[in-house]
């Protein structure tokens, strides 16, 4: 269960990677621009997310297809249905919900072969924790998913440039350096090693600028793609409702405290 809980929140860390900073001043302009764009949240964007990679010599593929409703760093959801095969799991048909309410980070999993509905929280005090490394892997701070925040976390560790300008298009590339490929480590697998040397490819909408897709490429192959479309900008009675960016269990339910989790795993 604990590779499972670790790898999801890898891969949405990975996700994350698409919005790093730049050395060149022709790039350093999209990525402001870029950054600006999200002054118009709240918003949301289709997402589909495909990997072929190896781990520790052991393949990962698969796909997922979900939403992103973004308001702020911390408030934030994310629906999706994933379809992978994974080391020490197999196949895997998992649907997800993550919603960050300003507070707390709560995650909805269903996995038939795990029993079905699996229900988990954790405060952002014990993320960011989780985030400065430790027995559970340095999973990175979750409560700084925001573009902009990872964007001023990353800023001195990759140099992007603008490698094409076309068709309405930019293509914005950089290689991955050590510090920024060690901050992802999935389910406890040498992630780190397998992201040094990588490549980021960021390709933008020109007018809108906005991403339209990103491409994590190690040995010279991409491993993760992440496509974005339908975006649409929320409306005031969607954000007052409130139903989007908070969540309850249902009555009964048992839910896994991921920071008692992350504690029993540093006393051993």
């Amino acid at each position: 269960m604990k590779f499972v809980v670790k790898g999801c929140l890898g891969l949405l860390l990975m996700v994350s990677l698409t919005f790093a900073a730049t050395g060149d001043s022709k790039a350093d302009k999209w990525i402001s621009k870029l950054i600006d764009s999200y002054g118009d949240a709240p918003f949301s964007a289709d997402m589909t997310i495909e990997m072929d990679m190896e781990v520790g010599g052991q393949a990962i593929t698969g796909k997922i297809d979900g939403v992103h409703y973004f308001k702020d760093a911390k408030t934030q959801r994310m629906e999706m249905k994933m379809d992978m095969v994974v080391p020490q799991q197999g196949p895997m048909k998992i649907e997800m919900l993550l919603v960050m309410d300003g507070a707390m980070l709560w995650m909805k999993m269903n996995n038939p072969a795990m029993g079905g509905d699996m229900y988990m929280k954790a405060s952002f005090e014990t993320l960011a924790k989780a985030g400065q490394g430790g027995p559970m892997g340095n999973i990175g701070d979750l409560t700084k998913m925001s573009p902009v925040e990872t964007f001023k976390k990353m800023k001195d560790m990759m140099d992007f440039t603008v490698a094409e300008e076309s068709g309405g298009k930019v293509v914005l590339s950089a290689e991955l350096t050590d510090e920024a490929a060690n901050i992802v480590n999935m389910g406890g697998m040498p992630m780190g090693e397998m992201l040094k040397g990588g490549k980021i490819h960021i390709t933008m909408d020109a007018k809108k600028v906005f991403p339209i897709q990103s491409q994590v490429h190690l040995n010279g192959k991409p491993a993760v793609t992440t496509t974005y479309g339908n975006v649409k900008k929320l409306g005031e009675a969607e954000i007052k409702e409130g139903a989007l960016f908070s969540y309850t269990p249902p009555e009964n339910a048992f839910v896994i405290d991921l920071g008692q989790m992350m504690n029993q795993q540093q006393q051993q």
